[in-house]
């Protein structure tokens, strides 16, 4: 082999070593990032199942990232507090796979637009039950003036 051949040859061993190191790199990355997927659908789980959020909708602007894996339509979709997308199509068939199931390209996709409608969910049922707490308080007040002013009516009965 001339000097050439040899820088040549010494060039593509180079070039191979950082290849393989790539390669390496690139597989322990997806199978870190699959146990990440996993966690966060885990998490959105949970978070929908404290939150008492049963399901929720999912936009049509992505609907079509989640409907190739089924190879077929959907109308509407949404994600259930156990994971579950379900699909629904126009003949008032459905069709359910796991959140998990998903690339984690996808996940994140379709998370980008769900978490602020969870936030916005979250937040609408925070107000209720403010709503429903204040009431509570407001007829406890109103209640306890009432009984406040029988109180002294009792205590001379049976002090008689």
């Amino acid at each position: 082999m001339s000097t050439s051949e040899d820088a040549q040859f010494q060039s593509v061993l180079t070039h191979l070593e950082t290849l393989v190191k790539d390669l390496e790199q690139i597989h322990s990355l997806k199978e870190m990032s699959e146990e990440a997927k996993l966690d966060v659908v885990a998490l959105v789980q949970a978070v929908m199942a404290y939150g008492d959020v049963q399901s929720i909708a999912i936009p049509s602007s992505v609907i079509a990232e989640l409907v190739e894996r089924l190879g077929e339509k959907a109308d509407s979709a949404e994600l259930t507090q156990s994971g579950v997308v379900v699909f629904k199509q126009k003949a008032g068939e459905t069709k359910a796979s796991h959140f998990s199931e998903y690339r984690p390209a996808v996940v994140v996709k379709v998370l980008n637009v769900l978490v602020p409608l969870l936030k916005d969910e979250i937040a609408d049922r925070r107000k209720v039950h403010e709503k429903q707490l204040e009431a509570l308080q407001s007829i406890k007040q109103s209640l306890s003036a009432v009984e406040k002013r029988r109180r002294p009516t009792r205590q001379r009965e049976t002090s008689q």
